[in-house]
């Protein structure tokens, strides 16, 4: 799940253990606008490198730097 998003980087919380400077890639689904109604899903994928991970009982934080930043 994204807890935070910019377009340098962002904040999930997952199940999954990665290393600290794994790469990976994630998916990012657009919101629909409003004047299309019905709109297609339009999903960006980017690249990115995990900088932090901070474990938790429930799971896993992962730090992600978008290479490159999004514009």
């Amino acid at each position: 799940s994204a807890l935070n998003i910019s377009a340098g980087g962002a904040l999930l919380a997952v199940r999954r253990y990665l290393k600290r400077s794994s790469q990976v890639s994630v998916e990012i689904p657009s919101a629909p606008l409003p004047q299309l109604g019905a709109a297609p899903h339009f999903v960006r994928s980017v690249r990115a490198r995990v900088i932090r991970v901070t474990h938790s009982a429930h799971g896993h934080l992962w730090a992600l730097k978008f290479t490159p930043p999004l514009t």
